[in-house]
């Protein structure tokens, strides 16, 4: 029985010190990840419906969205949220009413994080997590960059 004990704990603290998704810091991509940032589920729905409707939206091969990237220090920063069950990424514009002019009309992903098994989304701008989550900009961005 002692040695089933000793095994555990040796067990749990070789997981626990070699967490995956615990970023190096010396290494590690910064993320401005933060909960408090998400948008309201209404604005991002109507993001979401201004990239797949409205005209004004690029939609020529020079601005799809070819890659995105979460980085480990994202995703540490996500999962240290309670009962996140899911994680989506969706196509979307920002609105035509921006406060940010520049970006108006501009393709973005958005990220969905679904908490729970009752349904409660949050919705964040995965350029807020750092620079470099999509591909374009910048140019160049590839699979092994």
């Amino acid at each position: 029985m002692k040695k089933v004990i000793i095994l555990s704990v040796i067990l749990s603290i070789t997981i626990f010190a070699c967490n995956p998704l615990k970023p190096d810091l010396s290494k590690a991509v910064v993320s401005t990840f933060s909960a408090a940032d998400s948008i309201p589920r209404v604005t991002a729905l109507a993001m979401i419906a201004h990239y797949m409707d409205t005209p004004q939206v690029n939609h020529s091969l020079d601005t799809l969205v070819r890659q995105m990237t979460l980085q480990n220090s994202d995703l540490h920063k996500i999962f240290k949220l309670k009962n996140i069950t899911r994680i989506r990424l969706l196509d979307g514009a920002y609105l035509d009413t921006d406060p940010v002019v520049a970006r108006r009309n501009k393709v973005m992903v958005l990220v969905q994080l679904k908490q729970g098994y009752n349904s409660n989304y949050y919705y964040y701008d995965i350029e807020s997590f750092g620079a470099d989550r999509i591909c374009p900009p910048p140019p160049g961005c590839g699979p092994e960059q």
